[in-house]
């Protein structure tokens, strides 16, 4: 891999965790009962990512990597619940 290839893929990296702490925030913020119900649209609009859902998906794994957000995909809408891991 070359130097522009590696800062490339930094960069990349850098705006998955960005996106992953943004929603990570905005979940913890609005939990309350340790169980949310959002819509992948609803997330999208709320965090001001237009409709761009590659985007979310990047930051829900990262969070999920992490294990700090458990996404139930069984139901629709899609379950997300805080992590053990805080």
């Amino acid at each position: 891999m070359d130097e522009q290839t590696e800062v490339i893929e930094l960069r990349r990296e850098a705006r998955v965790n960005a996106r992953a702490n943004m929603l990570w925030l905005y979940l913890n913020a609005q939990d309350e009962e340790k169980e949310l119900r959002f819509t992948q649209d609803e997330l999208c609009e709320a965090l001001g990512w237009g409709m761009d859902r590659k985007h979310l998906r990047g930051a829900v794994s990262a969070l999920e990597d992490r294990e700090m957000l458990v996404v139930n995909r069984s139901h629709k809408p899609h379950r997300y619940t805080l992590g053990e891991n805080l």
